[in-house]
């Protein structure tokens, strides 16, 4: 099923590439060991924090850290906002402006959606619905679902869809064919829980979690469960798993961030049966990530 190439997504990635950088650069050595040094010195703090007044992954306060991310108004290709980042690829390291990383996230899930042929799909997390939207517009003949937890994430979606347009910014950040412009305005939003969806069983030929899952560590368990279950055949997950975080830097930013902490080869316990395992993309130098695509098993 290796339907990803790496000469696409070197094609997705090249808009928004700065320049390759070199293992011993100064300034990415510097990064590397100051912002090690931080993330430890946070996991401590973390760690006496959840003893005394509980998980920073709460349910309570995901939704107020990202009731204020999602009123910024923030999405892919957004002019007045300026970003760079270093990205592992491999052997390389990129350093890459603004949402780069994501634009890549967009062709694994528009290659997914070609490859499985699915006419339902829901997003869980989906944020302030920018990737559905933009999702959309390349497969306008599929359902598409955002459930979100935040009211101030499905207000942000539902006021982008009463736009005409969809902003430019976005239309250039697009990676494939525009079939239809106007298909965002047919993605349907939901604000609710991912440890207990209003869908029924086997809703969905495909549900989808993008950098959602790693927020949810404090209902992983539970969340996986319900995506098993809402789900008809297929489920994917573009997560920081474990797995593909096993530098210095990044053990001690997703143990610090209190990330989704299951590895793949446990997603069989909820129900998934893993087709495809996907890392060859380039992810953030402190938070590495993989794509797994699975089938829906019985428990």
């Amino acid at each position: 099923m290796n339907y990803l190439k790496t000469s696409e997504i070197r094609k997705c990635i090249n808009k928004y590439l700065i320049r390759e950088v070199s293992p011993f650069d100064r300034k990415l050595l510097d990064f590397i060991e100051t912002s090690t040094k931080f993330w430890n010195f946070y996991r401590i703090k973390s760690l006496a924090f959840k003893i005394l007044f509980g998980s920073l992954k709460s349910v309570s306060r995901v939704n107020s850290s990202y009731t204020q991310a999602w009123s910024t108004n923030q999405f892919p290709g957004r002019k007045d906002i300026r970003s760079k980042n270093y990205l592992l690829w491999r052997d390389k390291i990129l350093e890459v402006r603004d949402w780069g990383e994501k634009r890549v996230h967009l062709h694994i899930l528009s290659r997914t959606i070609t490859s499985t042929k699915i006419k339902t799909y829901l997003e869980v997390g989906c944020g302030n619905g920018a990737m559905l939207m933009m999702l959309s517009t390349m497969h306008p003949d599929v359902d598409f679902v955002g459930i979100e937890l935040t009211e101030q994430g499905v207000a942000s979606a539902k006021k982008m869809q009463s736009l005409r347009y969809l902003p430019a910014g976005m239309i250039e950040f697009i990676p494939e064919k525009i079939m239809d412009a106007s298909a965002f305005k047919r993605v349907t939003f939901l604000q609710g829980n991912a440890a207990s969806m209003p869908f029924k069983k086997n809703k969905f030929d495909l549900v989808s979690t993008t950098l959602a899952l790693e927020q949810m560590s404090a209902v992983q368990e539970v969340a996986l469960k319900e995506i098993s279950r809402v789900s008809k055949n297929y489920i994917s997950l573009l997560e920081p798993f474990p797995d593909f975080n096993q530098t210095k830097l990044r053990k001690a930013y997703t143990k610090a961030r209190e990330y989704f902490s299951i590895p793949t080869t446990e997603l069989n316990l909820f129900g998934l049966r893993v087709l495809y395992v996907f890392d060859n993309f380039p992810s953030k130098i402190n938070r590495g990530t993989a794509f797994v695509l699975a089938k829906k098993t019985k428990i």
